[in-house]
C-alpha cells in the first residue's frame, strides 16, 4: 500500500546535478538549496521520503517507505550534520508498513507515524518512538470496525505530549478523521467534530505550538458535492472547527501546517482549476488567504515549516512551461512569499518535495524522484 499526497512529474532545464550508481542524487550546488546524497535500501525499486524533523542543527530524521519485490517497509534516514544514513527501524508485527510523518521535540525523542498492514485486508496505525539510541514499536488503538486506520502526521511539543492525525474508513463509510493523543505512556483516540453535511473528511497534517495548542488541517467533502479546506484547533481538551478560505471551484485542499506560536500558524495546499498553490495564515482569531509566489499557477504546496513567527518555508512542486513538473520551495519573510531556486537530480522525470524542516539558519526538504525506468529514489536538499 502506498499513500500518496500528490504526483508531480518533470525536470528543471539548466540545473546541473550528479547521479551516483543506482540513481541516488549527489550534491549539486545552487545559490541556496543543494542536493544531498541519501542512501536507498538494497533491493528497493521504489523509495520515498514523506517527512523530516530537525531538532538540532546537526540532527535530522527523515521518514518514508521503500518497496521491494517482497513488500513495503518503513524507512528512517538520519543526518548527523555531515551525512545521511539508514536507521534500523523497529519492524511492526508482520513487518510491512510505511512511515508518513515525524516529530522530534528533542534529539532524544521522536515519534514517527504511519500505517502497517499485517494482511491484505487490514490497515492499522503505526507508531515508532526514538529514544536517542534506537527505535521501538509502540502499540496504538484503532477504530473498531474500521478496515483502514492511517496516521499521516504527528506533532510533539514534548516527549510526553504528542498528537497524531490521519483518517480511517469502514466498509460502509468513507474517510473519517482520526486523532490520537500520547501522554508519555499510551495513545488514546480523541473525539473531533465534523462540518455539517459531510460525506468524508480527513486530517493530513498537524502542528502543536504548545501542549495545549494544536492546529490540524485537511479537507472535507459535502453531500451536494465539492471538496473544501478544513482546519480545527485543539485547546488541550477539545477540538473546534475554524472557518478557512476555500477559493477553488469544487476542490480546495490543505496539505501542511506549521505554528511558530499559538497565534501564528501557516497552512499550505492547492485548489482547482490548476492546481493553484494555496497559503493561509492564522493570526490567533481567523484564517486569511495569502498569495504564494510560485513560478506558475500549475503548482501545489505540500509541506511547510515556520521556525519563527516572521519566517516560513513551504515546499511542493510545479509545472514548467514544457508541462514538466519539478520540486518547489518558497520562503515567507513576514510579509510576502518568494520562490527559491531548487535543483533537480540529473535524469529525473518526476520529483517532489513532501516535507520540510528548518532551524533558524538552515532548512532541509525531503521527497523523491523517479528515473525514466520508473524507479523511485530518496531526495533530500539543504538550504544553509
Amino acid at each position: 500500500m502506498i499513500v500518496a499526497v500528490a504526483s508531480l512529474l518533470g525536470t528543471t532545464p539548466g540545473v546541473a546535478a550528479a547521479t551516483l550508481p543506482g540513481g541516488t542524487a549527489a550534491a549539486a550546488s545552487t545559490a541556496g538549496w543543494h542536493i544531498q546524497h541519501t542512501p536507498n535500501p538494497t533491493g528497493a525499486v521504489y523509495t520515498n521520503l514523506y517527512g523530516v524533523a530537525c531538532p538540532t542543527p546537526s540532527l535530522c530524521m527523515a521518514v518514508g517507505f521503500y518497496v521491494t519485490h517482497t513488500g513495503t517497509f518503513p524507512l528512517v534516514e538520519r543526518w548527523n550534520g555531515t551525512t545521511w544514513a539508514i536507521d534500523r527501524t523497529a519492524d511492526p508485527p508482520g513487518a510491512h508498513g510505511e512511515l508518513l510523518g515525524i516529530s522530534c521535540p528533542t534529539s532524544s525523542f521522536c515519534a514517527a507515524v504511519g500505517d502497517r498492514f499485517p494482511n491484505t485486508s487490514t490497515v492499522l496505525t503505526l507508531v515508532e518512538l526514538w529514544n536517542g539510541n534506537g527505535w521501538t514499536f509502540h502499540p496504538t488503538p484503532n477504530r473498531r470496525g474500521a478496515t483502514s486506520n492511517i496516521f499521516l502526521s504527528a506533532a510533539c511539543p514534548s516527549s510526553t505530549s504528542c498528537t497524531a492525525v490521519g483518517y480511517y474508513h469502514t466498509s460502509t463509510s468513507p474517510n473519517n478523521i482520526l486523532v490520537e493523543h500520547w501522554n508519555g505512556t499510551a495513545w488514546a483516540i480523541g473525539s473531533v467534530p465534523k462540518p455539517a453535511n459531510v460525506t468524508y473528511n480527513e486530517f493530513v497534517h498537524v502542528a502543536c505550538a504548545t501542549t495545549s495548542a494544536c492546529q490540524a488541517v485537511g479537507w472535507y467533502g459535502k453531500q451536494n458535492g465539492g471538496e473544501y479546506t478544513l482546519a480545527e484547533r485543539w485547546n488541550g481538551g477539545t477540538w473546534g472547527i475554524e472557518p478557512t478560505p476555500s477559493p477553488g471551484v469544487n476542490q480546495s485542499d490543505l496539505f501542511g501546517v506549521a505554528c511558530a506560536s499559538a497565534s501564528a500558524c501557516t497552512s499550505v495546499g492547492s485548489y482547482l482549476p490548476g492546481p493553484i498553490p494555496l497559503a493561509e495564515r492564522w493570526s490567533g482569531s481567523a484564517w486569511v488567504r495569502q498569495i504564494p509566489s510560485s513560478p506558475t499557477n500549475d503548482s501545489e504546496l505540500v509541506g511547510v515549516t515556520c521556525p519563527v513567527v516572521t519566517a516560513c518555508t513551504a515546499v511542493g512542486g510545479f509545472y514548467t512551461a514544457s508541462s514538466a513538473q519539478v520540486v518547489l520551495a518558497e520562503h515567507w519573510n513576514g510579509s510576502s512569499w518568494a520562490t527559491q531556486a531548487t535543483p533537480t537530480p540529473s535524469g529525473a522525470v518526476d520529483s517532489l518535495f513532501q516535507g520540510v524542516a528548518c532551524q533558524p539558519t538552515a532548512c532541509v526538504a525531503v521527497g523523491y524522484f523517479l528515473d525514466s525506468a520508473g524507479n523511485a529514489f530518496t531526495l533530500a536538499e539543504r538550504d544553509a
